[in-house]
């Protein structure tokens, strides 16, 4: 393991970002297992196999780090956007003990430190943001459960515990037929119930009780659906782990759905209600009562707005539509001094702006026809 705090990397072959971007990190030069970068208010974390480092964001030189080798290595952001957690489990250990280091964002200091007992799915510690809490599936019964982030005690203290055959009309389920996701302050728990051919999607709030469930027929591959919540907030992972970027590029295929967090309803952006769109973009997110193999869940209003400005990018970029006549007043000069358009929501503001880019849409699409 290697652990080295804010303004202790030193002459260690720190690790440097060659080019990025507020808004769309290129790469690392000398680090292509970074699986991902992370922008955290004012902080940018790299994710590696191995762990995480910090990224000073006025240089692109890493500020610390924490590392851990021969492990399975699990990381999460505390939706208090004050921490990552990384968890891990040696790769020679039997004895199924997992440690769990807490760090603050900018500094990467040890803020709690703590080993606890885990037999289940390590996995599902990699994508859990709920704050002070970690959650995993167990199984006989089939449960997810929440415990309190710190407790180190031979039984850690549980937040709550929810059983999933009750939801699937009791039918004796196994590990496989539930995902767990984070969304917003909670998760979103993914179910297949292969005896009532049905999927369900189960928003849980951090207390343990249900805000909404949706439900779709169950996929042809009998599994469940696969949760992407579109948190358009202070953390931000990059277009790669962006959903509404990848549904919009044909990552999910036709067989997706948007669903509003607030309600739990599945709907469809409106840029996909103008004429010539499906033939332009392809077939529309399933709606009512379609079949979906993944599911992107956020704030409506900021997935209609991302949905505008992803396909109006996907579309110029194919040569559907004319970058000429993308409204002047929306454009973002670049560092060559040249101009493109946003690449996403956050690069403009205000309703006038969505309307603006829905109305190039719909004039140039119209041309084209």
């Amino acid at each position: 393991m290697e652990h080295r705090v804010l303004g202790d990397v030193g002459s260690q072959s720190p690790k440097k970002v060659e080019e990025y971007e507020y808004e769309n990190v290129v790469g690392l030069v000398d680090d292509p297992e970074v699986t991902r970068f992370v922008l955290v208010e004012g902080s940018m974390v790299a994710v590696t196999e191995n762990g995480v480092y910090g990224v000073d964001r006025t240089d692109g030189n890493e500020s610390w780090r924490y590392q851990v080798f021969d492990a399975e290595v699990a990381v999460a952001f505390d939706s208090s956007l004050e921490n990552v957690v990384i968890s891990y489990r040696p790769i020679s250990d039997s004895s199924h003990e997992v440690t769990e280091v807490t760090l603050n964002v900018e500094t990467g200091e040890i803020e709690a430190s703590v080993v606890f007992p885990f037999v289940q799915d390590f996995d599902v510690l990699n994508d859990t943001r709920m704050s002070g809490a970690r959650v995993f599936v167990e199984e006989y019964p089939v449960e997810v459960v929440a415990q309190k982030r710190g407790d180190e005690s031979t039984e850690p203290e549980e937040r709550w515990r929810m059983g999933m055959g009750e939801l699937c009309n009791d039918r004796d389920l196994d590990e496989d037929d539930v995902s767990v996701t984070s969304g917003g302050a909670g998760v979103y728990i993914s179910l297949a119930c292969e005896g009532e051919n049905v999927a369900h999607v189960v928003s849980v709030e951090s207390s343990g009780s249900i805000d909404f469930i949706e439900t779709f027929p169950l996929n042809e591959s009998g599994i469940p659906v696969e949760v992407f919540d579109y948190s358009e907030g202070r953390l931000y992972e990059g277009e790669s782990n962006d959903p509404v970027h990848r549904a919009i590029r044909g990552d999910f295929s036709s067989d997706y759905a948007f669903i509003d967090a607030r309600w739990g309803e599945v709907l469809t952006p409106e840029v996909w209600g103008i004429h010539g769109m499906e033939e332009a973009l392809g077939s529309a997110p399933v709606v009512d009562e379609g079949e979906a193999y993944s599911v992107v869940i956020g704030n409506w209003s900021s997935i209609e707005i991302q949905s505008a400005v992803k396909v109006a990018d996907f579309l110029i970029d194919q040569g559907v539509v004319d970058f000429s006549d993308f409204p002047e007043k929306l454009l973002i000069e670049d560092e060559g001094g040249g101009y493109r358009p946003p690449l996403n929501s956050r690069e403009f503001s205000g309703d006038a702006s969505y309307f603006d880019i829905l109305d190039f849409l719909e004039n140039s699409l119209t041309r084209e026809n």
